[in-house]
């Protein structure tokens, strides 16, 4: 955390171009005290104007309501949009699109049939549309569209055939689309329905200007709210921790209007856990550095487990119950980020339904069987599933056993002496002693015709991962892994 003082003069200059009511975005890497500048933009900047505080994360919206001063309102975009519209859906909402797949079978047979003709199954064509519906709700656009068909079903197809089912997609989501925003319809509405609806409303939002938070996450439907506001926007985030590609939050920032500023101060750590993350920024293109201005003598080490851990972070949640495990194991208490409640619920049914069991959690009523929901974790709208999918075969028969634990020996984090977390979950989270989870890939590989490739979605997640420690960073024989996804990362950028 930023201690008390004057501002820095990148700070200063933040708020300085927020005073003189224009657009700005601020590209805060991570520990850079961004929060700390958006409530300096409002007491100092700002003061006494009507201000939107906006922030995905619901709880990240409750902290800055009892943070900022009185005259910001602080909301995510779904509360936003429930207040204005979603309240008439509030019999119908569900948690889940896959809760529409019953009804999408019911009420647009002729289009799933059409679908079925290009050699799908019925379940793969509901799930067609579902996909082509929710990137539909992540967009600016009007109406769904072929461009909303998910490229890889599309290109799963010959090539003579893909134009006809992108526009048979297409034309199954517009129905649907219709039948959903029915206010007198009885079909479930999902959250993503009613903030898309309210979007297209094009609503005059009462604010006279608008602090976004965590902006590198927001998928076009929300950058279109945002632009469509005649108040100054201060867009705040840092494009290297965008962990959501797949809902269409590309650069993000970019598409945000006014000049450029950056925060590169970090507070959280040192020199040492700066240099490892400038690194990765490096082959990402990044040509601005990290300052660690945090606890000089934090260290970064590569060494098997010191017991020391204050958390360890992993890369999935099969890592995260592994890691869990083996701590609860050596008689530690072990917190799980986010809790284990819902997760072991969802796995005692995912491995009931594995088994031939009927299923018995909302979240898998959409699958006629366990083939199902293994097709449905290969796809983006299914990704979610993955994790519970990798633990069933991981674990067989053992998971009964290993929920049971997770369930009754597991801790809250304020008793805990380890915290688990996934690099999602740990998030705008720090701790003192971080270890990283073996399961971490190499985010550079070398294909087969000796070309380098960079994930540079793998390479945010690293970046993350390293900049949560504050005191000590433990690669824990991640160390070689890193080493050789920077050369060659290295190579690829020298020879691009």
């Amino acid at each position: 955390m930023q201690p008390a003082g004057p501002w820095t003069p990148e700070q200063a200059a933040v708020l300085e171009r927020a005073a003189a009511s224009g657009d700005v975005k601020v590209v805060a890497f991570a520990g850079t005290g961004k929060t700390t500048t958006l409530e300096g933009i409002a007491r100092e900047a700002l003061p006494r104007r009507r201000i939107l505080y906006l922030a995905f994360n619901r709880t990240v919206a409750e902290e800055a309501r009892h943070r900022f001063p009185a005259w910001v309102t602080a909301r995510t975009p779904h509360a936003l949009a429930y207040a204005a519209v979603g309240y008439r859906y509030r019999s119908r909402l569900v948690t889940t699109p896959l809760a529409l797949r019953r009804a999408l079978e019911e009420r647009l047979p002729h289009s799933l049939r059409v679908l079925q003709g290009f050699g799908r199954r019925r379940a793969a064509a509901a799930f067609a549309v579902l996909e082509t519906l929710e990137a539909f709700c992540r967009s600016d656009a009007a109406l769904p569209g072929p461009a909303h068909v998910p490229a890889w079903l599309v290109g799963a197809l010959p090539e003579a055939e893909q134009a006809g089912f992108a526009a048979a997609a297409a034309q199954a989501a517009r129905s649907a689309w219709r039948a959903l925003t029915d206010p007198a319809a009885t079909l479930p509405v999902t959250h993503d329905v009613y903030l898309k609806l309210w979007q297209l409303s094009r609503p005059r939002l009462p604010f006279d200007a608008i602090l976004f938070d965590e902006a590198q996450d927001a998928d076009p439907v929300v950058r279109a709210l945002l632009l469509d506001q005649p108040v100054p926007r201060v867009v705040v985030g840092d494009p290297y921790q965008q962990l959501y590609a797949w809902r269409g939050a590309v650069n993000a920032l970019q598409a945000f209007p006014g000049p450029e500023l950056a925060l590169t101060r970090s507070w959280r750590f040192g020199p040492a856990v700066a240099a490892t993350a400038n690194r990765i920024l490096d082959i990402l293109g990044e040509r601005r550095r990290l300052v660690g201005g945090g606890p000089a003598t934090a260290t970064v080490l590569d060494r098997p487990d010191l017991g020391l851990e204050t958390a360890v972070l992993t890369r999935s949640n099969a890592g995260a119950v592994a890691a869990a495990l083996e701590r609860l194991d050596k008689g530690r208490k072990v917190a799980v980020a986010g809790g284990v409640a819902h997760l072991v619920r969802l796995v005692e049914a995912a491995y009931a339904f594995s088994r031939g069991e009927p299923a018995r959690h909302p979240d898998l009523l959409a699958f006629n069987d366990w083939q199902e929901l293994e097709m449905m974790a290969e796809t983006e709208l299914g990704s979610g599933f993955r994790p519970v999918v990798q633990l069933v075969h991981d674990y067989g028969r053992q998971l009964p056993e290993v929920t049971r634990r997770l369930a009754t020996a597991t801790v809250p984090p304020s008793a805990a002496e380890v915290t688990i977390a996934t690099v999602h979950r740990a998030k705008g989270g720090e701790w003192d002693h971080v270890r990283l989870w073996d399961d971490f890939p190499p985010f550079a590989r070398t294909a087969g015709d000796g070309t380098v490739r960079i994930d540079r979605a793998e390479a945010h997640l690293w970046y993350v991962a390293v900049t949560r420690a504050r005191r000590r960073l433990n690669l824990a024989g991640l160390g070689p892994r890193l080493e050789d996804s920077l050369r060659r990362a290295r190579q690829a950028v020298y020879n691009g």
